[in-house]
């Protein structure tokens, strides 16, 4: 059986050539699936034992470390890691590899500014300090997916620059 509607042509169309017809249709079922009407009918039919062969709708994320990289020059190198890699505030930790050699020290500031590509946010001003031969601090990443990050390292000697990226990786149970 399949649903019929007809244009102004009087051609008889599916209903689901209607493009809008369809957007509708998928909104009217997000709508269902966020306002939690879906989670309360699969609990209902759960204690029923209607669905036990499904899994739990619930999804656990947990915080972990995500390594950064980054080029800052020839042979200077920014690597390290990124903790909990979940949006909101996150403590970044880097070591200047390579700067010994360089003759440029590690004394100094290094400032990120963070902008997602593609999206129309404000640009995320973060200044790290040195602390033990890294520079920490913390970063505040309002949602998940990958940032990009314009690197500056002002030391007595030099300034280099560099772009480093930052993911805040959603990984969903297969």
């Amino acid at each position: 059986m399949s649903v019929i509607t007809h244009n102004s042509s009087d051609h008889p169309v599916p209903l689901w050539a209607d493009r809008r017809a369809a957007l509708g249709v998928a909104a009217l079922l997000a709508g269902f699936l966020v306002t939690g009407q879906g989670r309360q009918v699969a609990a209902q039919e759960h204690q029923r034992g209607r669905l036990h062969h499904l899994k739990s709708p619930v999804v656990v994320v947990r915080g972990h470390s995500q390594a950064v990289t980054a080029v800052l020059a020839t042979a200077v190198d920014l690597q390290g890691t990124v903790y909990p890699a979940l949006p909101g505030v996150n403590r970044l930790s880097l070591r200047v590899i390579g700067a010994r050699s360089m003759g440029m020290g590690t004394a100094g500031v290094l400032t990120l500014r963070v902008l997602m590509p593609g999206m129309s946010m404000r640009l995320i001003d973060v200044a790290l300090h040195e602390q033990a031969r890294q520079y920490r601090g913390a970063v505040v990443l309002p949602m998940f997916g990958s940032y990009i990050a314009h690197v500056l390292l002002v030391t007595p000697r030099r300034r280099w620059h560099g772009l480093l990226r930052l993911d805040v990786p959603l990984d969903l149970p297969h």
